[in-house]
C-alpha cells in the first residue's frame, strides 16, 4: 500500500513564505527529568498524531511513519542556570533543529531533545 500524502495549503508556513518552520522552544527546570517518561509520552503522542513521524517533500506530508527525533543527554557537565539567553541555549547546543532544506524528504518533522545536567537541573 502507497503511503498517504497530506497536500500543504498555500498558507501554511507564514502565509507561504517560509517552506518550513520549527518551532523550538526550550524549557529549563530546576530538577532532573525522567527521559524515560517523556520519551513514552512523545512515542505516545507521535502514534496518536501519525502527520508527525512523516517526511516533507516539497508542499506534500507524506505518512512514512520513518519517525520522529528523540535524543537525550544525561549527565552533561554544567547547568541550566547556564542558559540565560536564547543565544546561550544555541551555542549550547541545546537544540535539535533539522538541517536544511526541511523539505527534501529526509528531514524529521518533529524532534524533542532533553538534556539532564551534572548538578541535577535539566
Amino acid at each position: 500500500t502507497p503511503a498517504v500524502s497530506l497536500k500543504r495549503l498555500q498558507i501554511d508556513s507564514m502565509f507561504g513564505v517560509l517552506k518550513c518552520t520549527y518551532l523550538s522552544p526550550v524549557w529549563l527546570y530546576g530538577e532532573l527529568l525522567d527521559t524515560s517518561a517523556i520519551k513514552a509520552t512523545m512515542v505516545d503522542f507521535v502514534t496518536k498524531l501519525p502527520v508527525l513521524a512523516g517526511r516533507q517533500t516539497g508542499d506534500l506530508i507524506t505518512l512514512t511513519n520513518a519517525g520522529a527525533r528523540f535524543s537525550f543527554m544525561e549527565a552533561r557537565s554544567g547547568s541550566a542556570h547556564d542558559f540565560r539567553r536564547r543565544e546561550d541555549v544555541i551555542k549550547g547546543e541545546l537544540l535539535d533543529l533539522p538541517s536544511l532544506p526541511c523539505s527534501d524528504g529526509k528531514q524529521p518533522l518533529f524532534t524533542v531533545s532533553v538534556t539532564n545536567f551534572v548538578d541535577g537541573t535539566a
